[in-house]
C-alpha cells in the first residue's frame, strides 16, 4: 500500500505506507466464494498460529470501501488496538464496533397512552430532558439531524444510544454526510433542538428509526416547538402515517445482550493483523471480466480477497511477545534463531571458540547473531535482549575451560550449561521441536 506526499519543492512523492500480502479467487457462484473463503478463512488462522500468535479473534466488518456482501477482520486484541470489538463470552459472536449488533428490548413497552405537551424551558438536549422530566435517557427519544446531498435526513435512535457513523453509510449508500443547519431544518417544519418527526411530512426529509426503538410505547420526544417535549411518544404508532425505515443505525455498547444468544458482549481492543472480503461482481464487472458458461453464455465471476498486513503481523507479534527489556520474538518469525554472545574475547582461544561455534552453527542451517565486539557482558546481555532472538549461547573463558557454553531462552527460564561438542545438536533439536 502506498500513499502521496507533497514535496517541498512542490509535486507528489509516493510513499510505502506498510506491505500486504494480497490474494484474490474468482468464482462462478456464492456457493464457490464461500467454500474457498472459509478455506482461506482457516488458512489464516492458522499462518497466524504459526508466527506465534496466540490472542487473535477473527470478527465480523463493514466491507467499508471494498464494498461486497460480507468481510472478516483478523484481531489481536490488546489494550493499545486501535478498533472496538464486540465479543460475546458465551458463544461465538465476534464483531467490530462498526457494524457490532445488540439485541434490546424495550423499556416502555406495555405502558401506551396518549401523547402529551409539556414544557420543558431551556432543556435541549437529552440529558436536560431527562433530568427535568425524572426519566432515563432510555426512556427518551433522541433526533439526529443531518445533511445528504442537500437532503435532511431524521434519525431517530433511544436517547442513550449513539449513532453509528458505519452502519448510516452503508445504509444510505453513501460516505458523505453532515450535521444539519438550522435552515435546512426549518425549512422541513421542525425546531432545531426540539425537533421530531411530529407533525411533519417526511416528503420534506427521509426519515429513519433505529431499532433501538422498536417496541417502545411512551418516550419523551422533541414537540417542534422552543421549550416544550412530548411524552407518551409511541414509535410503532405515531410514525404510521410518515414514510420510514426501521434499521440498526446504532453503535452496540458493552453490557448490551448478545444478539446471537443474550449473554452480555463485552467491549476489547484489536489490532488488525488481517482482512477478507467476499466482494461480489463489483470488480470483475469494472474489469470487464467474464467467462463462458457451458451453454456459451458470458458470465461476470464474483470474487473473493484476502490479506495480510506483514508489517502489522510484525508489529502485532512484538506487542504480544515482550517484556521490559524489548521484544521476545517467535521463532518463526525471529530475524535469528540463535545469538552467540563472546565474552572476554581477548582471552586466549575464546573469540576462536565463539566463531567456531557460529561457523558451526550456520553450516548446520541455523540462522545465528554473533557479538564478537568484546563489549562488557552487561552492553552484551542488555543489546541481546533488546534484539530479542529467542535464543542465546554465551561462551566465556570459564565456559571454554570447562568444554561447556551456557544456554538460555529469551522469553525466560533458568540457565543451563550444554557440552561445547553437542551445543549444536542440542539447539537444532529445540528449533526442530517447535
Amino acid at each position: 500500500k502506498f500513499r502521496d506526499e507533497p514535496r517541498s519543492r512542490g509535486g507528489l512523492i509516493r510513499v510505502r505506507e506498510f506491505t500486504m500480502k494480497d490474494a484474490y479467487s474468482f468464482h462462478r457462484d456464492p456457493a464457490s466464494l464461500l467454500e474457498t473463503y472459509e478455506r482461506l478463512q482457516a488458512a489464516y488462522e492458522r499462518i497466524f498460529r504459526r508466527t506465534g500468535l496466540v490472542n487473535f479473534i477473527s470478527v465480523a466488518s463493514d466491507t467499508g470501501m471494498m464494498g461486497g456482501g460480507a468481510a472478516h477482520e483478523f484481531m489481536l486484541l490488546s489494550p493499545a488496538g486501535e478498533d472496538s470489538l464486540m465479543v460475546c463470552g458465551n458463544c461465538n459472536y465476534r464483531a467490530n464496533l462498526e457494524v457490532a449488533r445488540a439485541h434490546l428490548t424495550a423499556q416502555s413497552a406495555g405502558r401506551a397512552r396518549a401523547i402529551e405537551k409539556v414544557a420543558t424551558p431551556g432543556a435541549a438536549t437529552i440529558e436536560a430532558v431527562a433530568g427535568l422530566l425524572g426519566r432515563n435517557p432510555e426512556g427518551t427519544c433522541k433526533a439526529v439531524l443531518l445533511e445528504v446531498a442537500g437532503q435532511l435526513v431524521l434519525v431517530l435512535l433511544r436517547g442513550e444510544r449513539e449513532l453509528n457513523e458505519a452502519k448510516l453509510r452503508k445504509l444510505l449508500k453513501t460516505a458523505q454526510f453532515r450535521m444539519a443547519g438550522d435552515e435546512l431544518i426549518t425549512r422541513a417544519g421542525m425546531v432545531p433542538g426540539y425537533a421530531s418527526p411530529l407533525g411533519t411530512k417526511t416528503g420534506t426529509y427521509k426519515l429513519i428509526a433505529d431499532e433501538s426503538l422498536r417496541g417502545e410505547e411512551d418516550l419523551v420526544a422533541g414537540a417542534n416547538e422552543t421549550g416544550y417535549h412530548v411524552v407518551g411518544f409511541h414509535p410503532g404508532r405515531d410514525l404510521a402515517g410518515l414514510d420510514f425505515a426501521w434499521a440498526d443505525v446504532a453503535c452496540a455498547r458493552a453490557g448490551d445482550p448478545c444478539p446471537e444468544c443474550g449473554a452480555p458482549l463485552e467491549l476489547k481492543r484489536g489490532i488488525e493483523i488481517g482482512n477478507i472480503f467476499q466482494l461480489g461482481d463489483k470488480y470483475s464487472r469494472a474489469m470487464g471480466m467474464k467467462y463462458l458458461d457451458e451453454q456459451g453464455r458470458e458470465q461476470v465471476p464474483i470474487m473473493g480477497c484476502y490479506g495480510i498486513g506483514v508489517g502489522r503481523l510484525v508489529a502485532a507479534a512484538v506487542e504480544e511477545h515482550h517484556d521490559a527489556n524489548g521484544p521476545i520474538w517467535p521463532e518463526a518469525i525471529a530475524p535469528f534463531a540463535v545469538h552467540v554472545n563472546i565474552l572476554d574475547a581477548n582471552k586466549p582461544g575464546v573469540l576462536e571458540a565463539g566463531m567456531r561455534l557460529y561457523g558451526e552453527l550456520m553450516a548446520a542451517g541455523v540462522e545465528t547473531l554473533v557479538d564478537d565486539r568484546g563489549e562488557k557482558p552487561g552492553f552484551q546481555f542488555t543489546d541481546a535482549d533488546l534484539l530479542g532472538v529467542p535464543h542465546r549461547l554465551v561462551m566465556s573463558p570459564r565456559n571454554l575451560a570447562a568444554g561447556k557454553v551456557e544456554y538460555r531462552r529469551r522469553a525466560g527460564g533458568e540457565a543451563r550449561q550444554l557440552d561445547l561438542a553437542s551445543a549444536v545438536s542440542e539447539v537444532r533439536a529445540q528449533l526442530m521441536s517447535k
